[in-house]
């Protein structure tokens, strides 16, 4: 299926633990370089003027024996008051080194890139809702059960998803997608191939062409439904577009395509 596809470049998107752990070592070289000097030099402001108090209320003290009240009394809610706006005007700074950190512009911005593809989209699509049951049968051979196998839509895109990335249609090819539903109503999980259910012909064709696009084998869990797809890729001017459903040895089913514009 290479011939039909080329891979679209994935763009490299940052990823949210680097992205942190840089925010975080910008901020803390903005504290080193802003935070630490202007603390140093509030201290040592604080340090000469508790200083410069001190000694102001220790010559008071010292030649005013008789003051109506006591100095040093006063001067410790002098420091408590220098203590409290000292405390405040450091978380001020520190917060203010913060948001420089996280606002400069050769700063890296946290955020998270959401890293999957777009969904495929379809440039013309039928609804069909076609049911047919297919029979299981053991290791002798012998009918087990059955499954539903409903083809849902059919759809023209020229692009879809491989393995988690895009795969675009080289220029003058599409891919005819029809998406399945698998019911499986036994006691037991099943595992089947549903690209060996449906076969296409173009130009009315007598030549039936297999899928290429699948997700075989499709595991399909007891008493539940599994949704997928498989895929043809054709050229952009085919026309009449037919199906040829039911098993390999078995009853064969034709169905004719008419997709419209979307």
């Amino acid at each position: 299926m290479e011939e039909n596809i080329q891979a679209l470049p994935v763009k490299k998107e940052n990823d949210f633990t680097q992205n942190f752990s840089m925010v975080l070592k910008t901020t803390v070289t903005k504290t080193k370089t802003i935070v630490i000097p202007a603390l140093h030099s509030l201290v040592l402001k604080l340090s000469q003027i508790l200083n410069t108090a001190k000694q102001k209320l220790f010559n008071l003290r010292t030649s005013n024996p008789n003051l109506g009240y006591t100095p040093r009394n006063n001067f410790r809610g002098k420091e408590k008051k220098i203590l409290t706006i000292s405390a405040i005007a450091l978380v001020l700074l520190l917060g203010t080194a913060f948001y420089i950190g996280l606002t400069r512009k050769d700063s890296v911005t946290l955020s998270y890139s959401d890293t999957r593809p777009e969904a495929a989209v379809a440039k013309a699509r039928q609804v069909l809702d076609k049911k047919f049951d297919f029979p299981l049968t053991d290791d002798k051979g012998k009918e087990a059960g059955k499954i539903e196998y409903i083809i849902l839509t059919a759809e023209l895109q020229d692009s879809i998803i491989v393995k988690g990335q895009r795969a675009q249609a080289v220029k003058g090819r599409t891919f005819l997608i029809l998406n399945l539903k698998i019911v499986n109503d036994n006691a037991q999980g099943i595992s089947i191939n549903t690209k060996d259910y449906v076969r296409l012909s173009v130009n009315k064709s007598d030549e039936w062409i297999a899928s290429e696009v699948h997700n075989d084998p499709v595991e399909v869990q007891a008493i539940s439904t599994k949704y997928t797809r498989i895929g043809f890729p054709i050229n952009d001017t085919d026309k009449d577009l037919t199906l040829r459903i039911g098993e390999i040895n078995g009853e064969k089913q034709t169905l004719g395509l008419d997709l419209k514009p979307l």
